[in-house]
């Protein structure tokens, strides 16, 4: 289905929520391209092509659009190397994935350069940045789950908690042990919302995926859960699902309002406004980038 008739098949409700992007944005988005064109073992001009289109660097730029200078490069080349082993891993059975990456884990341990900008937010990050990493690999991949155990394992499938750490990073903002149960259902709520919009956005790059019938390339995406627990078709359970992503934006507003009218104070404020900008962020990046529009 061409892109733009599969856009208006989804009858996109609107978003009371406001989509930013960080002032450096090109620039940054620029050099970091640049730098992995330069570095990563691409197999071909072809992929080296998909890989501009994907556009990772502007996926952390709509993410963290108050991050702070000198931490957005940092955090750019953090997270677009994590989708370029995605696509590696994606390729691999789950054992393969699995040692595959606890070889980049142990590697990545050593990892200075976070630290060098903010040790103790850069330590807090790592170990989520591990856990997201396993995740790709997790066994519970292969079983069939209803659209509830689904959402439960997307908190680390979608990596919520590398998400909020990298929030904290990003903004050098340090929350309290109190803070972080404070804001647990706030982040609950946010993953639930990044995790749907995305399967709606990926739906047939995944498709596609399962085509190349590799074990970990079961199709686990919330539309196919949700269409087939309600005897749908697959556009229609992507509406359904966009309207109930819409009512995640009202359940955070009204989540953010009850924890501040008893803990307010800067940080959490700053935290749930950039909680809110990772939603809206995702949703514009995945609307946008080739990764998801164009299937080849």
């Amino acid at each position: 289905m061409p892109f733009a008739e599969h856009f208006n098949k989804l009858q996109i409700p609107a978003s009371a929520f406001t989509v930013r992007t960080h002032p450096l944005t090109d620039q940054v988005a620029d050099a970091v391209n640049q730098f992995f064109l330069d570095t990563w073992p691409f197999p071909d001009e072809k992929a080296r092509k998909k890989f501009l289109g994907a556009d990772f660097p502007r996926f952390v730029c709509y993410y963290f659009p108050c991050s702070l200078d000198d931490r957005l490069r940092l955090v750019c080349e953090i997270v677009t190397h994590l989708f370029l082993v995605d696509d590696v891993i994606e390729n691999m059975s789950l054992k393969d994935g699995r040692a595959f990456n606890d070889k980049l884990i142990a590697l990545s341990r050593g990892e200075q350069g976070l630290r060098k900008c903010d040790k103790k937010l850069a330590d807090d990050m790592l170990e989520p940045c591990f856990k997201f990493m396993n995740s790709q690999t997790d066994p519970r991949r292969l079983n069939k789950m209803n659209l509830e155990q689904y959402l439960e394992y997307r908190l680390d499938d979608v990596g919520k908690e590398l998400l909020s750490s990298l929030i904290c990073f990003t903004q050098g903002l340090h929350l309290s042990k109190e803070e972080w149960a404070l804001v647990g259902p706030v982040d609950k709520n946010s993953a639930r919302h990044i995790s749907v919009i995305n399967d709606i956005w990926s739906y047939e790059k995944e498709l596609k995926a399962v085509d190349l019938n590799q074990e970990g390339s079961t199709m686990l995406n919330a539309v196919d859960i949700f269409a087939d627990e309600a005897s749908m078709p697959i556009e229609s359970a992507k509406r359904v699902l966009y309207r109930l992503c819409r009512e995640w934006e009202i359940v955070h507003d009204t989540l953010v309002a009850e924890i501040l009218a008893n803990h307010d104070s800067p940080k959490l404020r700053t935290y749930f406004r950039d909680t809110e900008y990772q939603m809206s962020g995702n949703e514009i990046w995945s609307r946008l980038t080739l990764r998801y529009s164009q299937i080849h």
